[in-house]
């Protein structure tokens, strides 16, 4: 209930301070487990992600986040748990995992976190090693316009577009190495921002 009237808030808020838009809809799995694999560059990126998704997600936040109480609340309401991000986190892999194998789709960030500059540093093995524990396609997404409008470190919004273009979903090859198949989710992702 929570994420749905969330989800409602966060796109008037998008639309009107955004003119947020979305391309790609129609490549949003209608039901079953999927990984949303996109750059990530500002701090609205799960916000807009989840709005322009018409299929609820899991997400992956960082733990600091959780330090908040009133914000741990609404975080774990919206569907979203915490991750430690340097270290190997067992405990947040495990609950991943059951999101996926449950049906559910969850967002991820090849990088583990922010860019400061907006170009993609290595992805991490993560993604890879999810989708392929799980077989779950991975539906590749490029956010364009956020860190114009909320760059990393800043607490000021401007007034920037920003668009989401949703690519079509695609399987990794079982013979990859996590690394190979987290560095071919990145190349999709970036293919999907040069087409745009």
């Amino acid at each position: 209930m929570l994420y749905t009237v969330s989800r409602f808030f966060i796109i008037l808020f998008g639309k009107i301070f955004f003119r947020l838009a979305a391309r790609g809809k129609a490549n949003i799995p209608k039901d079953g487990a999927f990984i949303l694999a996109s750059n990530h560059v500002s701090n609205l990126d799960p916000l807009m992600l989840g709005a322009a998704c018409s299929r609820k997600l899991g997400y992956m936040s960082k733990e600091e986040l959780f330090k908040n109480p009133l914000l741990a609340f609404w975080l774990r309401n919206v569907n979203a748990f915490p991750v430690k991000r340097q270290v190997h986190d067992v405990g947040a892999i495990r609950e991943a995992l059951k999101k996926l194998k449950g049906g559910e789709p969850l967002l991820m960030f090849p990088e583990g976190g922010r860019s400061l500059d907006g170009e993609f540093s290595d992805a991490q093995p993560g993604v890879g090693m999810l989708a392929m524990h799980t077989s779950v396609p991975i539906l590749p997404a490029f956010i364009k316009g956020s860190k114009k409008a909320m760059a990393k470190g800043e607490h000021k919004i401007r007034f920037n577009k920003i668009v989401v273009i949703f690519g079509k979903k695609f399987y990794l090859d079982k013979n990859q190495t996590y690394e190979e198949a987290a560095n071919y989710i990145k190349n999709e992702i970036i293919a999907l921002g040069e087409s745009a």
